[in-house]
């Protein structure tokens, strides 16, 4: 066999270890450094022990033992060295693939195959009769384009041409309750507008915003409400629906709600934090005192 060094090789974990399940842990890393070496030398290791404990890195008695161990229980030694029947059987296999490779490459590359699955060489001809015609003279026809897709009386009555339709944003402003001119660059519409300073939740939105527990008495629907339209018209280019503005304002609310909820509310004017500093006139300072000024 011809040594052929590999690099790199496939490795069945359960073919491994079904064959290695009665091996100690200095047993396994023994044996697949050896496969390691046993693939880098092209599929045979020197006879010498000493040469494959140095291999292997194996320096205490123990992992010698380990050593000699794999080598009588997956190796065979010949006069070559020792083999491995696996590392052999693969090393083989590469050379052939490596070799047929090479003469594919040598003849112009893989030969192509046909609309069969089999290879064809340079000298086969191709099938004359894709369409499976008796004969090779009856080939497919050339079919005419159809002249009238539409299926009108005769060919000069074609589709008429349809204009496209208007944007009746653009004609006559979005129809809305709100109506607001889209601002440049404002993604319109039907029934979309962008946000405009006046704008109020219709009398639908209170219907809905009670099931949630706002209403139009509450006492931060101005400052929920500006706070939306604030943050809107800064965002000239958003365009939506009063019911799809609504449903925004809707969860933007209640946020609002939710994140002044969290913070102290500031204290009465007039109510200051006692002083540790205060008092002063008011302490005994004898008490604790005797006669003689001794605490």
């Amino acid at each position: 066999m011809t040594a052929v060094k590999m690099f790199w090789y496939k490795f069945f974990i359960q073919d491994y270890q079904r064959d290695t399940s009665h091996l100690s842990l200095l047993e396994h890393g023994a044996y697949r450094l050896l496969i390691d070496q046993t693939y880098l030398s092209g599929g045979v290791l020197p006879s010498d022990l000493e040469a494959i404990y140095r291999l292997a890195r194996a320096m205490t008695k123990a992992e010698q033992a380990a050593i000699r161990s794999i080598l009588r229980s997956f190796f065979t030694q010949t006069e070559e060295g020792y083999l491995h029947g696996r590392v052999s059987r693969e090393i083989q296999a590469q050379h052939q693939a490596g070799a047929a490779s090479r003469a594919n490459g040598a003849k112009g590359g893989r030969p192509r195959k046909n609309l069969g699955g089999s290879d064809v060489g340079p000298e086969s001809e191709p099938r004359k009769n894709l369409a499976g015609f008796e004969k090779e003279t009856e080939q497919v026809p050339k079919t005419e384009p159809v002249a009238n897709p539409v299926g009108t009386g005769n060919e000069t009555q074609q589709v008429p041409k349809t204009k496209p339709r208007k944007n009746l944003s653009q004609e006559s402003g979005v129809r809305n309750n709100n109506p607001t001119l889209p601002y440049p660059g404002a993604r319109v519409r039907d029934g979309a507008f962008p946000l405009g300073p006046q704008w109020q939740p219709s009398a639908t939105f209170w219907g809905i915003a009670k099931h949630v527990g706002l209403g139009e008495s509450s006492p931060d629907f101005g400052p929920a409400l500006a706070d939306f339209l604030g943050f809107w018209l800064d965002r000239p280019g958003e365009a939506r629906t009063q019911a799809g503005w609504e449903k925004a304002f809707l969860e933007s609310w209640q946020r609002f709600r939710a994140f002044n909820a969290g913070k102290p509310k500031p204290k009465p004017c007039g109510t200051a934090k006692p002083s540790p500093h205060g008092g002063f006139a008011e302490r005994d300072y004898t008490q604790g005192v005797n006669a003689d000024g001794s605490f």
